[in-house]
């Protein structure tokens, strides 16, 4: 999986505009997203497969890899 299609894999579940991503790694063959929305921050997995729920902080995120 590319950053790119971890991107379009993420939008297709939160298309909204005001949803930004602030922030992308690869972490193995996964990706962590920190987003953007009108609360606050999440983070989350997406994988080839799939789009987590999201996780409050980043290492919430890492530790459910």
């Amino acid at each position: 999986m590319t950053p790119e299609e971890a991107r379009k894999m993420f939008k297709r579940i939160y298309p909204e505009t005001f949803i930004k991503i602030a922030r992308l790694e690869q972490v193995e063959e996964r990706y962590i997203i920190q987003a953007t929305f009108p609360d606050g921050n999440y983070w989350f997995v997406v994988d080839n497969c799939s789009v987590s729920n999201s996780y409050d902080s980043y290492s919430d995120a890492r530790r459910n890899l």
